[in-house]
């Protein structure tokens, strides 16, 4: 009740957990927890991903997992098919290299451009994870989902510049700066 925001990880990864998520994330939104749900593996299926989506503020897979639920390869169109699935929140697809595909709550279309890695990519794990935090963070702080996304994409373009999932990750002040926010 005290949080702003949850983000559960690893959709398609818990099966014995998802058939629950619908329920659970709608009694933490009743207590005024934003929500978040970020996928892995191959994404799993629009089954039980239909009935969650209601109950997400934020969901933003990668293409590869959005394409394995959706069926459908083009990112505008796949955001479709989770409005009309009853999506209310905040939507995207990571689109790895080529930035990200956002769609507001309110419907306007925001593409976020990649952001150059500040440094040699020495390795991509953990970029999409990088990508999500940083999201969230500008969110969290305030900002509009357009900075947020840029944040987002700076946060991933920092991770690749080192070994492993955080390696690379840098200060808020120094990925801020990167992504042109400050």
């Amino acid at each position: 009740a005290k949080s702003r925001m949850m983000l559960l990880g690893y959709y398609s990864l818990m099966p014995g957990l998802e058939g629950d998520l619908a329920g659970v994330l709608a009694e933490i939104r009743k207590r005024g927890c934003l929500t978040a749900l970020d996928a892995a593996g191959q994404g799993g299926s629009m089954d039980p991903l239909r009935e969650i989506l209601p109950h997400l503020d934020i969901y933003v897979p990668s293409h590869a997992e959005a394409i394995n639920q959706t069926g459908k390869t083009i990112p505008r169109e796949i955001i479709t098919v989770f409005r009309d699935y009853g999506a209310v929140g905040l939507l995207g697809v990571k689109l790895g290299s080529e930035g990200a595909l956002l769609q507001t709550a309110t419907g306007d279309w925001i593409e976020v451009p990649a952001v150059q890695a500040p440094s040699e990519v020495v390795d991509t794990t953990g970029a999409g994870d990088s990508f999500y935090a940083g999201l969230l963070t500008g969110l969290l702080r305030g900002m509009n989902e357009s900075d947020a996304g840029s944040l987002a994409a700076a946060c991933g373009a920092c991770c690749v510049t080192g070994l492993g999932a955080t390696g690379g990750l840098r200060s808020f002040e120094e990925t801020a700066r990167l992504a042109g926010l400050i």
